[in-house]
């Protein structure tokens, strides 16, 4: 996974399309993951690696450092419409720090249920397990609190669960969006070498 040099995610955030409430919500949800974490998040000025926030349909990020291979910006979108919240601001910042979907982790299985036959037709991409060899858990333990967890009914074609885990007790508590879990916070500060 390719980590963003000088553990700084370098962004810009224009306005228009965004409003300055807006931009102030982006800032205090950045600010949520620099006060425990050992990342910095600075507003782009002349650098030419950076994320470029965008206001297009749907809530998206690009996975990890990514501007040094492509040409031009990395994207990070939030819709105007469903997207800025914390809790999303915040899940689609940490898929920019390099972090995937917990329920992509290769030890998954062990925690939830993936029900297949309930997933939208072209979304099960959102449900794939990854190797270990691309995704590590930096021996955290699986994380169903995790603010990058799928919710039970994530891309329900039918109204039914598309992940249930195994715990009962967390069927209502996945897919919470009301910040970092204890294991975001050790596994963000253990990727990026936080003391």
């Amino acid at each position: 996974m390719y980590r963003w040099p000088n553990n700084t995610v370098v962004y810009n955030m224009d306005s228009p399309p965004f409003e300055r409430s807006e931009i102030d919500l982006v800032e205090r949800s950045l600010k949520a993951i620099e006060d425990v974490t050992c990342v910095k998040f600075v507003k782009r000025t002349d650098e030419d690696y950076f994320v470029n926030l965008t206001a297009n349909s749907g809530c998206s990020s690009q996975v990890g450092y990514q501007t040094k291979f492509q040409n031009g910006p990395q994207i990070l979108n939030l819709s105007r419409q469903g997207c800025l919240y914390t809790g999303t601001i915040i899940h689609e910042f940490l898929h920019t720090l390099g972090f995937y979907h917990s329920q992509s982790a290769p030890n998954r299985d062990n925690y939830v249920t993936i029900n297949w036959e309930n997933i939208q037709k072209g979304k099960e991409n959102n449900f794939v397990k990854y190797g270990a060899n691309s995704v590590t858990d930096f021996d955290i333990e699986y994380d169903l609190l995790s603010i990058m967890h799928y919710g039970a009914f994530y891309f329900s074609a039918n109204l039914e669960p598309t992940i249930v885990p195994h715990d009962s007790a967390f069927k209502e508590l996945i897919g919470q969006r009301k910040g970092l879990s204890e294991k975001d916070i050790a596994r963000i500060n253990k990727m990026y070498n936080c003391n």
